[in-house]
């Protein structure tokens, strides 16, 4: 009869356990421009900076809904046994579009880069080292 309360209180117990736990809030990314006094920017920097990263996150939003996109068509054509050829072009697609993210990703980096001076691009890697490093 002592188990009966154990199983009783298991019972109770278990949907609290098996609730995941609440994620944690998501940290706002900050960017170069966030750091506009310590990296003593220039306004002009700030606008060539400003609109190079809002065209570059507009870009990966619509190749990211695209590549989404693919991706399920790829898995919809493998479900239904789709022509080889048909898959070999929609795995193009996908990779075409995994490497448009991925220059873009360059080519921002290299023209927010080309905007500072030597002496700010100390300063921003100073800065992403301690953020990196969590202090």
């Amino acid at each position: 009869m002592r188990i009966l309360p154990l199983i009783l209180l298991f019972i109770l117990l278990a949907p609290t356990w098996a609730q995941s736990p609440t994620p944690a809030p998501k940290r706002k990314i900050k960017t170069m421009v966030d750091y506009k006094e310590e990296l003593d920017l220039t306004e002009e920097q700030i606008k060539t900076i400003s609109t190079t990263l809002v065209s570059f996150q507009s870009l990966v939003k619509k190749q990211k809904t695209n590549l989404a996109t693919y991706e399920q068509e790829y898995r919809k054509m493998i479900q239904e046994e789709a022509p080889l050829p048909e898959i070999k072009g929609k795995l193009r697609q996908i990779a075409d579009t995994r490497f448009i993210l991925r220059y873009a990703d360059v080519l921002t980096s290299r023209r927010v880069s080309e905007t500072l001076t030597d002496e700010q691009m100390e300063k921003w890697k100073a800065i992403q080292a301690e953020v990196r490093s969590g202090k």
